[in-house]
């Protein structure tokens, strides 16, 4: 019984020695966010922010949203807040599709769009805000491609 308990303890123990460095390789490996999957590399980063910057293909004028009546407005930024926050969560691997056909609902004016998704974060080197990555080339969708 005793030494039940005591392989118990020496396991609990071990891992939580071993899974915060082994969290902080898969964050930085895997470009996931350091506040997620209960690891403790969130205390040495404020949370990362994603924005996106979504241009008409038509004549690459920025879209506005805020010209939008209140209730498409509402739609457009709740696709942008889903994406943004999976984006956060697991990385480059989440593309922005459900944002571009919002967008492209939005505005059915405009025959395509290109979105540039602008990560920032904390560079350690000198503690500031930064832009950690742009896309670059922006996502592509055409109206043809997403609503056939």
């Amino acid at each position: 019984m005793y030494q039940g308990k005591k392989r118990s303890v020496i396991a609990a123990l071990a891992l939580l020695t071993i899974w915060p460095m082994a969290h902080h390789v898969i964050v930085r490996a895997l470009d996931l966010n350091p506040w997620k999957w209960f690891g403790w590399s969130m205390y040495t980063v404020p949370p990362q922010r994603v924005r996106a910057f979504p241009y008409s293909l038509d004549d690459n004028r920025r879209l506005d949203p805020s010209r939008l009546p209140r209730r498409e407005a509402q739609r457009l930024m709740q696709a942008y807040n889903d994406f943004s926050l999976l984006r956060l969560e697991f990385g480059p691997r989440v593309e922005p599709d459900g944002f571009a056909a919002a967008l492209l609902a939005a505005f059915p004016e405009v025959n395509g769009v290109s979105i540039y998704i602008q990560r920032l974060g904390v560079d350690r080197a000198t503690a500031r805000v930064v832009e950690l990555s742009l896309t670059d080339p922006p996502y592509t969708y055409r109206r043809d491609d997403l609503f056939e």
